[in-house]
């Protein structure tokens, strides 16, 4: 298509080796997905560019590998993820084919995830291990429930008491967030670790609270030991309730924060939860959350969570955020601090990008007297624009940004999302 041949000019002009081979391989990905007949050649050149950061090299090669599996070119894929370098991404690489050829009931599922596994096991990393056990529960695979036994040997042999905790503190997550909350309740218990053990508490309680299981997870919240942390879990907790419409547990912990961000945060939600429920009482908890918004002590958070308000209402319709935002440029160019001002006003700049006001966010942009914050900000501004498929203008912003790496970066960014919209021929 037009759109990809700009793509493909755009990704050869690039002067930084990694990027060019980068976006090359993006745009194969991209044809891949499309079905289109020249993916086989493009993967080919794809390939023949090798990649000097092995950082850069690997993520590209998943990048095909993944392409590859989605269009159902498993033996081309399983190629691809063997040739990457970086154990944990060529697990990951694996695990997706494995799943997907499970998913489409392919016999060849299960060795793939047997390798997956062997990888695994090589890195001794308690992650890769439960990602792996993840994706095998998820399938069906009996064989799950021996990787997460042996990931939890893996955790508890470590002998650092920190590295230990850390690792048992993922497992915890892991089993919660996959409704074994009993059993993460109890490694929860068998951290040493202070204050990773109140982590992992937060993790179940948040875990549980997406469960629907609010009664045991207000009742573990005491058990966080931490004051700072049991604060955060109040304030996720709370956000938790308000998503699920119960409105009055969730204001109710609001008024107990002590912190004034952690107050506006969930003020904000729940705003954002009658808006989105047609509650009349909407008005009034918008009211309360711009309140506390502007009761943030630091002003550039002040920013940041006027900002956040407006863009949280403007996402269920709400007709006050229009109002908000303004409020929040009005709060960032009277910050004095030169430093603070510009990381306001480029955090103005991608939540107007965000809401649509791209020409709003060029002038915020034009206006940031620090020169790396504003190169960002005009970077950030070019990726919106792509990713909104306003790719000329994309282009022209990008073209903008004075620092090269920058420049180059953003039409970098620019190729994904370009090359992500090509046709099928």
């Amino acid at each position: 298509s037009g759109q990809h041949g700009k793509a493909e000019e755009i990704g050869r002009a690039l002067r930084d080796d990694t990027m060019r081979a980068y976006a090359l391989r993006q745009l194969a990905a991209a044809l891949a997905q499309a079905g289109d007949c020249r993916a086989g050649a493009a993967f080919d050149e794809a390939r023949a560019y090798a990649i000097p950061d092995d950082y850069w090299q690997a993520e590209a090669l998943r990048t095909m590998a993944e392409a590859l599996t989605q269009v159902g070119r498993y033996t081309e894929a399983k190629k691809v993820a063997y040739a990457i370098q970086d154990s944990h991404r060529q697990v990951k690489a694996l695990c997706d084919l494995a799943t997907t050829l499970a998913q489409a009931g392919n016999g060849q599922a299960s060795a793939a995830m047997d390798e997956a596994w062997r990888v695994a096991r090589t890195t001794g990393d308690v992650r890769v291990l439960t990602d792996v056990a993840v994706d095998m529960a998820q399938v069906g695979d009996p064989r799950a429930g021996d990787v997460f036994q042996e990931a939890e040997q893996v955790a508890g042999a470590i002998q650092g008491n920190r590295e230990r905790s850390e690792a048992l503190r993922h497992l915890v997550a892991t089993f919660a967030q996959n409704g074994y909350h009993d059993k993460a309740e109890s490694i929860a218990d068998d951290i040493e670790d202070d204050e990773v053990r109140a982590w992992a508490l937060h993790d179940l309680i948040v875990a549980l609270a997406q469960a629907q299981r609010y009664n045991q997870a207000d009742a573990l919240v005491p058990t966080i030991q931490d004051e700072e942390i049991q604060s955060y879990t109040l304030r996720e907790l709370a956000t938790v309730l308000a998503q699920a419409d119960r409105y009055d547990e969730a204001e109710a912990i609001a008024y107990t924060l002590q912190d004034d961000w952690g107050q506006a945060l969930v003020l904000r939600h729940l705003a954002a939860a009658f808006a989105r429920a047609g509650d009349q009482r909407a008005g009034t908890a918008c009211d309360r959350a711009k309140e506390a918004a502007h009761a943030v002590w630091d002003s550039e958070w002040r920013v940041y969570a006027l900002s956040d308000l407006a863009m949280d209402l403007a996402e269920v319709g709400g007709h006050w955020s229009s109002a908000i935002l303004d409020e929040a440029e009005e709060v960032a160019r009277e910050i004095t601090d030169a430093s603070k001002r510009a990381s306001a006003l480029h955090y103005l700049v991608k939540t107007f990008a965000q809401a649509g006001c791209y020409d709003k966010a060029e002038t915020i942009a034009s206006d940031i007297q620090q020169y790396e914050t504003r190169t960002w900000a005009l970077r950030d501004l070019a990726v919106a624009l792509a990713q909104a498929r306003y790719y000329d203008k994309a282009e022209q912003i990008a073209r903008l940004v004075q620092d090269r790496y920058q420049r180059e970066e953003a039409c970098l960014l620019y190729t994904s999302d370009a090359a992500d919209e090509c046709p099928a021929v």
